[in-house]
């Protein structure tokens, strides 16, 4: 896993006036990884960590990794306005909804959330807080189409044409057949090494990927390259003739056919 250099700042913090006890800090804890998750699913273990204060509970947020960066930017939009957030991308009504429900159960700390230098808070965590939240992620704007898009996990076959990264400090993409054209998504970590393994054949090949369905100027489902990750591949998985499928049926159940090679037709037929 990539690392970024150095000591990194921090990113937010979260305090209240009360003692951080054990129990106290469980809870804030379990806030923070909502919230995280709600902005990335796929967030990678040990990307962020938290620093916790002796009393007064005073949490910092501090990311080790791009994609903790990421997820901790994404976070803080929806945080300090996420109606904005939403009109940018009808897709974070759900990360607004996680975040409204983790707020909730955050309700009797009188929480508030800011970034290291900021003179006021970004968010603070009250009902009315929880109510614009709920409020905006249930909200359909006028642009945005009956059609909501849908996330889950499909299969394709694709070759992959190549795998890299930007830069030191990017999440390694692949480049594979996607809608009908090459198409550049991430690779969890999990499935980079057969990524390259196939990139160097250029044979097509299963990929497992978690994704989100879009609907199309033309009103045709497509996936979100954007929002597509490649969580296996197939490496050992070749193509097979008809002749091979049916000497494979052959082999496993010998009385399928009465003769095979009626099926099959030699070099002479």
């Amino acid at each position: 896993m990539q690392r970024v250099s150095g000591q990194p700042k921090l990113s937010l913090v979260l305090r209240y006036e009360h003692a951080a006890t054990p129990a106290r800090v469980a809870k804030t804890a379990l806030f923070v990884e909502r919230v995280l998750l709600a902005a990335d699913p796929h967030l990678p273990p040990d990307c962020v960590t938290m620093i916790v204060s002796n009393y007064n509970t005073d949490v910092g947020i501090r990311a080790w990794t791009p994609a903790g960066v990421a997820a901790i930017a994404r976070s803080k939009r929806a945080l300090a306005n996420p109606g904005l957030e939403v009109s940018r991308d009808p897709d974070a009504r759900r990360m607004v909804f996680e975040i409204a429900g983790a707020a909730h159960e955050m309700l009797e700390f009188g929480a508030y959330i800011t970034t290291p230098r900021a003179k006021r808070p970004i968010a603070t965590l009250d009902q009315s807080f929880v109510d614009n939240l709920t409020e905006i992620s249930e909200r359909v704007t006028d642009n945005s189409r009956q059609d909501k898009p849908m996330a889950g996990a499909t299969q394709i076959y694709s070759p992959i044409y190549r795998v890299g990264r930007l830069d030191e400090n990017s999440d390694t993409q692949a480049r594979i057949r996607l809608n009908d054209k090459a198409c550049d998504v991430r690779v969890a970590r999990c499935a980079v090494a057969d990524a390259f393994d196939v990139a160097k054949t250029g044979n097509n090949v299963p990929i497992s990927i978690d994704c989100l369905w879009r609907r199309n100027d033309d009103g045709v489902m497509t996936i979100d390259p954007r929002r597509t990750i490649i969580t296996r591949i197939d490496a050992t998985w070749r193509p097979v003739s008809g002749a091979e499928f049916l000497t494979v049926i052959h082999s496993a159940i010998p009385n399928v056919f009465d003769n095979i090679d009626d099926i099959i037709p030699g070099d002479d037929a």
